[in-house]
């Protein structure tokens, strides 16, 4: 995809998330998985402060519904990490998901 030169930034963002997700169909599962693992590693390093701004942001800072913040937020990106190292894993060792 070519750059259109009157694109803004949230075109020019969009081009480079569909050039990526080109370039992520011709990667070997070993490198996909490289860098779902560095992904997951990132996320956890930052999910107490991204929980704390989201409850923040909401007011809940102090109360039981600040947890819910941990579960819409970082818990479900880990989550669904984990569950694609595990798929990309099973593809690499048996040729398909379990």
């Amino acid at each position: 995809m070519t750059a259109i030169a009157s694109a803004g930034p949230i075109d020019l963002q969009l081009q480079e998330l569909h050039e990526g997700a080109r370039r992520w169909t011709t990667l070997p599962t070993t490198e996909r998985i490289g860098l779902l693992v560095a992904m997951r590693e990132r996320t956890a390093a930052a999910a107490e402060r991204w929980a704390a701004a989201a409850a923040q942001a909401k007011g809940l800072t102090g109360t039981p519904l600040a947890g819910e913040e941990w579960i819409s937020g970082p818990w479900a990106v880990l989550y669904a990490l984990n569950r694609y190292v595990q798929t990309l894993e099973d593809i690499e060792r048996h040729g398909a998901p379990a």
